[in-house]
C-alpha cells in the first residue's frame, strides 16, 4: 500500500517554510495547514499540498502515515476527533521521537 503523506524535520522550520513554497510551487503545491501547537506538544508544523496535504515540515517531529483500507484491519486504531470525520488513526512514536501513523476514512 502506498503512503498517504510524508513529514520531515528541519533544523529551522520558519526559515524551511519560506523555502518549501517556492519549491513546491512547480507541482502545484502550497502551504495550506498550520497545526496548532496544542495537537502537536508543542511544535510548529506546516502542511503542503495541493487539494489535500500531503506532505509536512516540522521543527522537531517526524510523521508518515500509511493508508488503511478498513478500519478492522487494526483494532487499535482510534478515531482522531481533531482531523476529519470517520478518520481513524494509530500512532507510534518511536525511541527517536518519529511518528508512524496508520489510518483510514472508514465511515464504519
Amino acid at each position: 500500500m502506498p503512503f498517504n503523506h510524508i513529514g520531515i524535520t528541519v533544523s529551522y522550520v520558519e526559515k524551511s517554510r519560506t523555502s518549501y513554497g517556492p519549491a513546491l510551487k512547480p507541482i502545484e503545491h502550497t502551504m495550506l495547514k498550520q497545526i496548532p501547537k496544542e495537537y502537536t506538544c508543542g511544535k510548529t508544523v506546516y502542511g503542503y499540498g495541493t487539494t489535500s496535504l500531503d506532505f509536512w515540515i516540522t521543527g522537531d517531529w517526524t510523521n508518515s502515515g500509511k493508508q488503511e483500507s478498513k478500519r478492522e484491519e487494526d483494532t487499535t486504531v482510534n478515531r482522531v476527533a481533531q482531523y476529519r470525520p470517520a478518520y481513524y488513526s494509530a500512532f507510534l512514536f518511536d525511541s527517536d521521537g518519529h511518528n508512524i501513523e496508520i489510518f483510514t476514512f472508514s465511515s464504519d
